[in-house]
């Protein structure tokens, strides 16, 4: 597992060729660091077959707001769009957001608001 980037510079490399559309959410964990406390989600993701990267760990550290949502006859994984903001407490990262605006939304859906990120490369 190699680091590619944390906090900013995620935003950067995400955005750019390695950009999450049309990438596919493999799974993700949630759990509590024993050491930290902290809650961090991982998120593995297999990026677009353009991209540079392929598949990525995207680590949300210190989690504030987690929530993902499934049925059966949902598409999982698909990443049609995505936001990845930066504000004064954190960084938002919405895997299926509200198309209507670039800010954050009580309609995005799939997202994580945590303290800093961190991006590995798995493959």
């Amino acid at each position: 597992m190699k680091k590619i980037a944390e906090d900013a510079k995620v935003i950067a490399v995400l955005y750019g060729k390695n950009s999450l559309i049309d990438s596919e959410l493999l799974g993700f964990n949630i759990f509590r660091d024993s050491d930290s406390g902290n809650v961090i989600t991982e998120l593995n993701l297999k990026l677009h077959h353009d991209a540079e990267l392929g598949v990525v760990l995207l680590r949300c550290i210190n989690a504030k707001e987690i929530s993902f949502f499934y049925r059966y006859d949902y598409d999982f994984g698909l990443v049609e769009s995505f936001k990845l903001l930066q504000g004064e407490k954190g960084f938002y990262c919405a895997l299926d957001p509200d198309s209507s605006t670039q800010d954050v939304s009580i309609e995005d859906q799939n997202f994580v608001f945590a303290e800093s990120l961190e991006l590995f490369e798995l493959e």
